[in-house]
């Protein structure tokens, strides 16, 4: 597996990424203005939220770490932390253009390239900066306390706030038609969704460590 071990390069696609993500969630966020604070209830826009802290952090870690030189592996958020930024993304992106998209309605320009950011940027910088391996897959279930709590928030917003509409097409209070609890299919649904939310992790986690021990046992290394 390639990893580019050069801080310079590193920072530089992290600049470039952080203003490309922000620019596509502004204009993605835009679209929705009648709204105000309504799409920060959707999984995918908090997702982008929390990578763009992740991806912040990542440029001050590389900005300190160039002291060092500039060949070498660039310094990263821990990667737990990072990894599961990367697949909260991920999945985001995926619901995005297989479900908001069709199902819902948004397709327009903006929202399009914020799913395929949410997809692309992240997963780019795992792969080219990012030393694989290290992380245990019991992290998976850790990861799922993120998705368990947003579903929670999602249910408690709806009866907190009743009058407080969401960008749903068919007029539901739910963020999602699959988080209706007056649907027949609730649990099931919920159960799917959290069984393909932890299938996932376990996947990523699995090719992050193979992908680490061929890295350490080749030493495939570029720029350095």
């Amino acid at each position: 597996m390639i990893v580019l071990r050069n801080r310079f390069l590193a920072l530089f696609y992290r600049i470039l990424a952080l203003g490309a993500f922000l620019t596509s969630l502004v204009f993605f966020w835009r679209e929705f203005y009648e709204y105000t604070y309504a799409p920060i209830c959707y999984f995918e826009v908090e997702a982008g939220l929390f990578y763009l802290f992740i991806l912040f952090l990542a440029i001050i870690l590389n900005i300190i770490d160039l002291r060092r030189g500039i060949s070498g592996l660039a310094s990263s958020v821990y990667m737990p932390v990072s990894l599961a930024a990367t697949a909260y993304c991920f999945i985001g992106g995926i619901m995005g253009l297989g479900y908001m998209l069709p199902i819902q309605g948004m397709k327009s320009l903006p929202c399009i390239l914020y799913y395929v950011a949410l997809i692309l940027i992240p997963l780019l910088e795992w792969i080219l900066f990012e030393e694989k391996g290290g992380v245990a897959f019991y992290t998976g279930l850790n990861w799922m306390i993120y998705p368990v709590l947003y579903m929670v928030f999602s249910l408690f917003r709806a009866v907190i706030f009743p009058d407080s509409p969401v960008i749903e097409s068919n007029g539901s209070m739910y963020c999602y038609s699959f988080y209706n609890p007056n649907d027949p299919l609730f649990f099931l649904w919920i159960f799917l969704a959290f069984l393909g939310m932890f299938l996932f992790f376990v996947f990523l986690l699995f090719l992050n460590n193979c992908l680490g021990r061929k890295y350490k046992k080749k030493k495939n290394i570029l720029f350095d």
